[in-house]
């Protein structure tokens, strides 16, 4: 063998490593991209999971309730929410008289108080639930929140 034939030789030799070290790295690339793609696939469906609950919470939230004994027989309920109820009703528990105030409200805006007129009979003593039933807008399904009669 000839000093020309060892060099080609060996610069084949050599060129075979480094194409054998460029198959390899390239591949471990091609995983490292892989393993990317499916991560950002999974952060993008729980990005997307995580929007819808906010929504869901911002929207059961836009209108929220609170109700505390104002008197001797009326109660006041609040929307303690930010947008204003629709076709609101008040329910009361069996065995408890309502005094003569409405318990039907076209609507309720945000901050706004209703007094709720309800005397506690001596049968309703033990307990019972008042129940609020409204509408997000005019045409929209009705929802409804519950407190233990005070």
């Amino acid at each position: 063998m000839t000093m020309t034939e060892g060099v080609v030789v060996g610069l084949a030799a050599l060129a075979l490593l480094v194409s054998a070290a460029s198959v390899f790295y390239c591949r471990r690339a091609v995983l490292a991209a892989r393993r990317s793609e499916e991560a950002a696939q999974r952060c993008a469906e729980f990005a997307a999971g995580e929007q819808t609950a906010r929504r869901k919470i911002m929207k059961d939230h836009a209108i929220r309730w609170t109700l505390a004994r104002h008197g001797a027989a009326t109660n006041d309920l609040v929307n303690i929410g930010d947008r204003t109820a629709y076709d609101v009703r008040v329910e009361v528990p069996a065995g408890m008289d309502v005094l003569g105030l409405p318990t039907e409200w076209a609507e309720v805006p945000s901050g706004g108080t209703i007094t709720v007129g309800v005397a506690r009979s001596k049968l309703a003593y033990r307990g019972g639930t008042i129940h609020v039933r409204w509408r997000d807008a005019p045409d929209e399904p009705e929802h409804e929140w519950s407190h233990p009669a005070v």
